[in-house]
């Protein structure tokens, strides 16, 4: 997803680029409900234009319906900050914890030029005096923990809040960050096989959030599941 549309903003004016459908895989090679709902995940914030998943939903049980629904639903959230946004992803950072997937070596022999790549990938636009960041943990065995540097902000205060609409506080004083502080860096964490996006708004303006995870909260969820985590990457 990701090639293509950077393919199509290099051989095309904006206003000429042709609109992009994707077809995700249903039916039998549809192994897991998650990598249904990443998969459209993955097209939306790269900017096609629409997905229609490929043999759907041909026997697949409910479980595949739901991941189909939370996708839809993430990107209605999303919608307009990746149609009306300006594309930001060089100016973002993700660096895992050490109890994470080795780079993949391999993703596909219609692309040589992509090795050893990440396993926690993201797409990020800046909308509306600040960003939103889709982080993409495409590890199957455990959550992606990591620090969210932020490159490029203007100075003021913002807050951090997830699509669920949990708000990330810099302290138990303080609910905002400023641009600097956020260029430092945020502890975050998505689950395994899945996406989440993060808005970082300007404090007046950020979503309304219904519960708070401190820093001190990732970082004792991250101690917490450690032990199964470097497990997992060993394995």
């Amino acid at each position: 997803a990701k090639d293509v549309r950077e393919e199509t903003d290099r051989f095309f004016k904006p206003g000429k680029r042709p609109k992009l459908m994707g077809q995700p895989a249903g039916a039998n090679w549809a192994i897991q409900p998650e990598w249904l709902e990443t998969s459209c995940d993955a097209f939306f914030f790269n900017r096609w234009e629409a997905s229609v998943v490929y043999f759907f939903p041909q026997g697949l049980d409910a479980r595949f319906w739901k991941a189909f629904a939370q996708a839809t639903t993430r990107a209605a959230k999303c919608e307009d900050g990746v149609l009306d946004g300006t594309p930001a992803s060089d100016a973002c950072t993700l660096t895992p914890v050490g109890e994470y997937a080795a780079p993949s070596g391999y993703v596909t022999t219609y692309l040589p030029k992509y090795k050893d790549v990440p396993m926690l990938q993201h797409a990020a636009y800046d909308w509306k005096g600040g960003r939103l960041v889709a982080a993409f943990n495409f590890w199957d065995k455990g959550e992606a923990f990591f620090t969210l540097r932020l490159r490029g902000l203007a100075k003021g205060d913002y807050r951090v809040v997830d699509e669920d609409g949990v708000l990330y506080p810099k302290s138990r004083f303080s609910s905002a960050w400023s641009a600097s502080d956020l260029a430092n860096g945020v502890k975050l964490v998505v689950g395994a096989a899945r996406t989440k996006a993060f808005f970082v708004m300007p404090e007046k303006t950020a979503p309304q959030a219904t519960k708070a995870l401190s820093q001190d909260d990732v970082e004792k969820l991250y101690r917490a599941r450690q032990p199964a985590l470097a497990a997992a990457a060993e394995a």
